[in-house]
């Protein structure tokens, strides 16, 4: 005989959980025991069991938010369901998002040291982190003070919060990071200027902030060492700041847009122009034994990377599309097991993902970089190429100028070509 319960067990269809796991309780492991002790003692184990878990129940909706509405409303307001690094964000009166350039030599003299709180670890283990429920600072106060160090470092923080989640939402966004310790005001103007500038006239979105912003999202916070990391990071902020969007493209600051007229739509992401730009059967990187598809149709693409003369991929211009596909992609990298790991460079751990998720690298086509990654040859050397630079190319890559130590000035020189 089964012992008696005061809970009722009306099976699959609109049972109570309490009742169900008394029932298999009672069922499966009380009947094994023999003899009236047992049969007692289980019983009130069972009975104990279901109260407690009752009692978590009731508890957990009471915390959880679930109960009044006081308490929704408190959690919500201390963690809305949706949001960045901040909790508090701020609607963008344009689809144009870039940071204040004017205070760039302000916000190197305070550096990373003065802009976030640092918690000193043992053996040197220090780590910087932000207020995620940090306020952005009211306007008037903004214009009633004179201090430049603070409207520079409250101007470097709040920028983070903008967000454009308006329904007219570009298509299309242009996505670059700065660096204020590694150009100054003037060459920084001109790579955003030349963002804004392409982006106004295709009605484009454009998505700029200081590399420095995601130091506290590292676990390694060395930005030497994590530099070409912070790209997909910076592409997911992208998106949520931009959550209408349907792509989004990455552009390292050593590159420019030097023909205006052409849009990303006709000129790089029609499938028939994708197309003619595939690389199809052949290594993903220099060596592999993995080659991209030979019958891959430009139509499934929702991650576009190049891939230059060396065989390697280059990721100083990358596509990726608001699609399942295009956050898997970036998810992955974002994760810190993959961030850290020890690969030779970000390039190979792209390549890595796409040699061992078949899934993936049928939604990527690797390209020429013609198509949007012109590398410039200073010696003009190779003009007939699918991977240098010539005039009426959509986009200039000075990929090897830090090495050349010309980026500055390349950068000048040809920001003032794309003006006229």
């Amino acid at each position: 005989m089964k012992p008696k319960s005061n809970l009722k067990y009306t099976g699959k269809e609109g049972s109570s959980w309490q009742g169900e796991i008394t029932n298999l309780l009672s069922s499966e492991t009380i009947t094994t025991y023999s003899g009236g002790f047992n049969k007692k003692l289980s019983v009130r184990i069972a009975s104990l069991i279901t109260g407690s878990l009752f009692l978590f129940y009731i508890l957990s909706s009471m915390f959880s938010g679930n109960g009044s509405g006081d308490s929704l409303e408190l959690r919500k307001e201390k963690l809305p369901e949706k949001h960045g690094f901040y909790y508090h964000e701020i609607e963008a009166s344009s689809p144009l998002i870039f940071p204040n350039v004017d205070h760039t030599k302000v916000l190197k003299d305070i550096g990373v040291r003065g802009l976030y709180i640092l918690r000193m670890g043992p053996n040197d283990n220090n780590h910087y982190y932000i207020k995620v429920d940090d306020k952005p600072v009211p306007e008037e106060v903004i214009k009633k003070t004179t201090d430049q160090a603070f409207l520079a470092k409250r101007s470097f923080l709040d920028h983070g919060k903008l967000v454009y989640h308006k329904g007219n939402s570009p298509d299309v966004i242009i996505v670059t990071l700065i660096d204020f310790d590694k150009y100054d005001e003037a060459t920084l103007v001109k790579i955003v200027q030349n963002r804004v500038d392409y982006g106004q006239k295709h009605n484009y979105g454009v998505y700029i902030r200081w590399i420095q912003e995601f130091v506290p999202v590292l676990e390694k916070q060395d930005l030497k060492s994590q530099y070409d990391n912070i790209k997909p990071i910076m592409m997911r902020a992208a998106m949520h700041a931009f959550p209408n969007a349907k792509q989004y493209m990455y552009l390292d600051d050593e590159a420019l847009f030097m023909d205006m007229n052409l849009s990303l739509q006709k000129h790089i992401l029609d499938p028939s122009v994708i197309e003619m730009s595939l690389l199809k059967g052949v290594p993903v990187t220099a060596g592999s034994n993995i080659n991209t598809y030979q019958n891959f149709h430009a139509s499934n693409a929702k991650v576009i990377v190049p891939q230059g003369p060396d065989g390697k991929l280059d990721l100083s211009a990358f596509i990726v599309s608001n699609t399942f596909s295009g956050k898997v992609f970036l998810e992955y990298l974002c994760e810190p097991l993959v961030r850290n790991y020890s690969f030779e460079s970000f390039e190979h751990a792209v390549a890595h993902i796409l040699q061992w998720h078949a899934y993936l690298l049928s939604k990527t086509a690797v390209v020429v970089p013609k198509l949007f990654a012109s590398i410039y040859d200073p010696e003009n050397k190779a003009l007939n190429d699918v991977y240098h630079y010539t005039e009426g190319d959509l986009l200039i890559s000075f990929k090897g100028c830090e090495a050349r130590g010309t980026c500055a000035q390349e950068i000048s020189l040809f920001a003032d070509k794309a003006k006229k």
